[in-house]
């Protein structure tokens, strides 16, 4: 609470949480009977049984306290990253699921828990009420979730919130890989444009949409063979170009619980599907 106002500033009167506010960012206790800043500006006041505050100090308590929420997200999820690089000595690739609650309204969020995805919701404005279910889901994946609550109202308002979270995330952790959860097509030139930025990125219109998931579900040759070629569409001019790697990296998807025999069938299969093209030790693709 820095910004300077003037001397004389108007009142109106506030409900609790507006006082409560102001007295955080001006650093006193709620109870107090006055806010004063640093400045001697007075900005809040307690009379006759009610609170006052003023409309232009509420407003920068506002701001400062959304800063505050999205630095707590982004600390959190950094440190979550950086503690997985710490304990398995490699760099993997840190999930985010970002769900556009106007465009979508997931009814199957549990079947993310037990994987290594990091879940933020985001609420359009005028959204006054979640599912029972749907918070119940969130709240069972703990620190992974986080809902944020969109300021203004208009037809892309929340797509911009989305767009702003990727960047504030990405600055700070470059090995995210974002699923934008959303049936919104418009959210496909901004996807091309990240990834061009070589920031992995994709839109599904369900949760159960996301390949790591199709894989970990998937239970025939031909379920895994189909997750196995979404896994390749996705990572654009990262495929693997060797039959070995391509071998590897089936395997890592599957948790490395598959056999060599096992292996060798579903590379044959897209082998015969002509989606991989075999040259010797060489693959090439044809998706």
């Amino acid at each position: 609470m820095n910004k300077i106002l003037p001397k004389q500033i108007p009142m109106r009167k506030a409900s609790e949480s507006e006082y409560s506010m102001i007295a955080r960012a001006v650093g006193v206790s709620s109870h107090s009977i006055e806010l004063i800043m640093s400045n001697g500006v007075k900005v809040g006041e307690r009379k006759n049984y009610h609170a006052y505050v003023s409309p232009e100090a509420l407003k920068v308590a506002k701001d400062r306290q959304q800063e505050l929420s999205h630095e707590t997200i982004i600390q959190k999820e950094t440190t979550v990253t950086n503690n997985k690089k710490k304990s398995t000595g490699k760099i993997l690739k840190t999930n985010y699921v970002l769900i556009d609650f106007e465009n979508v309204q997931p009814k199957n969020i549990e079947i993310l828990k037990g994987h290594d995805f990091k879940v933020i919701l985001f609420v359009g404005e005028k959204q006054t009420k979640i599912p029972f279910e749907l918070v119940k889901a969130m709240q069972s994946l703990g620190d992974s979730a986080d809902y944020i609550k969109i300021n203004g109202n208009g037809p892309n308002a929340l797509d911009f919130h989305i767009a702003f979270y990727i960047g504030l995330i990405a600055t700070k952790d470059n090995d995210a890989f974002f699923h934008i959860i959303s049936k919104d097509t418009g959210f496909d030139p901004l996807i091309r444009h990240l990834k061009s930025r070589k920031i992995s990125a994709q839109r599904e219109k369900t949760i159960a949409e996301i390949p790591l998931l199709k894989i970990s579900n998937s239970k025939s040759k031909t379920e895994r063979v189909d997750a196995i070629v979404e896994f390749l569409k996705a990572r654009g001019n990262a495929k693997p170009r060797t039959v070995k790697t391509l071998s590897n990296s089936i395997n890592s998807l599957f948790s490395r619980t598959l056999e060599e025999n096992e292996l060798l069938e579903l590379i044959k299969e897209l082998i015969k599907r002509k989606v991989v093209i075999e040259n010797g030790t060489k693959v090439t693709y044809k998706l």
